[in-house]
């Protein structure tokens, strides 16, 4: 999923902005723990990646105040 869908898909009012420095920290995150992220057509950017969800939750609480990503 991407970040900016996770953010949409739990209600989460995020600018793009935000769901960019999630993305970025969902990238960090798999790229240190070698887990595999995909890619999806984006009309914006051409391409954007996809991350598992529980990477994405977790960069989110970080985001947040809970646990470090």
């Amino acid at each position: 999923m991407t970040a900016l869908a996770f953010c949409r898909r739990e209600g989460i009012d995020a600018p793009l902005s935000f769901a960019q420095a999630l993305g970025l920290k969902a990238t960090k995150l798999c790229k240190d723990l070698e887990i595999r992220m995909g890619r999806v057509p984006d009309e914006r950017w051409g391409a954007v990646n996809s991350y598992p969800v529980e990477v994405l939750r977790e960069c989110l609480q970080s985001m947040t105040g809970g646990a470090s990503c």
